[in-house]
């Protein structure tokens, strides 16, 4: 997989900037408006745009990769994703898709743990 580019600023202004290659991005064209039921049964749809989510899947990343993407997700501010074609959007994270997992098989003998990673984005 390429490398994708995460970069944004923290609560404060510090300024984090990541170069990182997922195992996996899932990407899920969203319709953004609402679906209206009229009383004879017709579906009525109030469009207004059309956004992206994606699903990063991480396998295998350092302790300090999975601490960095953790900073990431915690970041309550609209930051910068860049795709692997090297297209920009301006993403949030979504609520409640963050996930790491440490099994004791991947654990070695000198106590380097590595994880297993997923994050979610939303265009704004």
């Amino acid at each position: 997989m390429a490398t994708i580019f995460i970069s944004g600023y923290l609560t404060g202004g510090t300024q984090f900037q990541y170069e990182i290659k997922p195992n996996d991005i899932q990407t899920t064209i969203v319709n953004i408006g609402d679906d209206i039921v009229a009383l004879d049964g017709t579906t009525h749809r109030f469009h207004r745009n059309f956004k992206k989510k994606f699903k990063l899947k991480f396998q295998n990343v350092s302790e300090t990769t999975a601490v960095n993407l953790h900073t990431v997700f915690t970041t309550p501010d609209q930051f910068v994703f860049q795709d692997i074609d090297g297209t920009k959007y301006t993403v949030l994270t979504e609520k409640d898709s963050f996930d790491e997992t440490v099994a004791a098989t991947k654990i070695s003998l000198r106590g380097v743990k590595v994880y297993d990673v997923n994050i979610g984005l939303i265009q704004v």
